[in-house]
């Protein structure tokens, strides 16, 4: 028969409703942030939106710069929207992503009127904070230039907008939190598959080791084996244990039978 041998709380867990992402309301871009906070080591991605403006205009070319702070994101992969030829990437300077393109590789009526037109995929991975802090303010941007189908600059050195759950609405700057990685439970055992006391039977004392293997918050991260940890028994008529977490079993411990 199956039976419940030890329960601990695993702590609290919250849930938030995803908020709605809203949509510039004029030409311009806005960078969409995650809606959950990254752990030390995560990947994130931001996406880079146009609003290509008054109907008439086809959005042929665009540039963009984007700031971050390098001690804590780092950029590890890029990727752009297909419909434009290959951007010319500057992203030598830490925490600096220059982005420019300047002609489509589709029709003026695929880049044009359009009101969520996708730009950029960009992943980055946490590399720091993991404090459980408030959100910081982590990105900020500015549209060089969104040019039409004239080749006219209609939007120029303007910010673009950052979307993410730890502001009110959209606003010109980025904000994220991080999160902890933390100890959330502890497994002891002992490596043996079965605790015969055979000592009764032959004399030979029964001995061995207790482990432990630490559980995170993070559900990516790796159990860990602990060794600074320490052991008592509740009976000692059932076993015997050190403070260093070995155990023997003789032929006085009749406890349990």
């Amino acid at each position: 028969e199956d039976k419940i041998v030890a329960r601990a709380l695993a702590g609290p867990m919250s849930v938030h409703a995803e908020v709605p992402e809203p949509a510039l309301s004029g030409a311009g871009m806005v960078a969409i942030l995650p809606q959950s906070p990254p752990f030390q080591g995560d990947e994130f991605e931001v996406s880079i939106y146009a609003n290509t403006g008054p109907g008439a205009f086809a959005l042929k070319g665009w540039a963009f710069q984007l700031k971050f702070p390098a001690e804590l994101v780092a950029l590890v992969r890029q990727f752009y929207s297909p419909q434009y030829e290959p951007p010319v990437v500057n992203d030598d300077i830490p925490g600096v992503l220059d982005a420019v393109t300047s002609d489509i590789k589709v029709s003026d009526a695929e880049v044009s009127d359009k009101s969520r037109l996708f730009l950029a995929r960009l992943t980055f991975r946490a590399v720091g904070g993991g404090d459980d802090k408030a959100a910081l303010k982590i990105f900020s941007a500015v549209v060089r230039e969104m040019v039409n189908q004239g080749n006219l600059p209609y939007v120029k050195n303007a910010p673009a907008m950052m979307f993410s759950p730890w502001t009110d609405g959209m606003q010109a700057e980025g904000y994220l939190a991080f999160e902890a990685v933390r100890p959330v439970g502890l497994f002891a055992f002992a490596r043996s598959g079965s605790l015969v006391n055979s000592a009764s039977l032959d004399g030979r004392p029964v001995v061995g080791q207790i482990n432990a293997i630490a559980l995170y918050s993070r559900p990516a991260s790796s159990m860990t084996e602990v060794s600074s940890i320490t052991c008592t028994s509740t009976d000692t008529t059932i076993m015997s244990v050190t403070s260093t977490c070995s155990y023997s079993l003789d032929a006085l411990h009749v406890g349990g039978l």
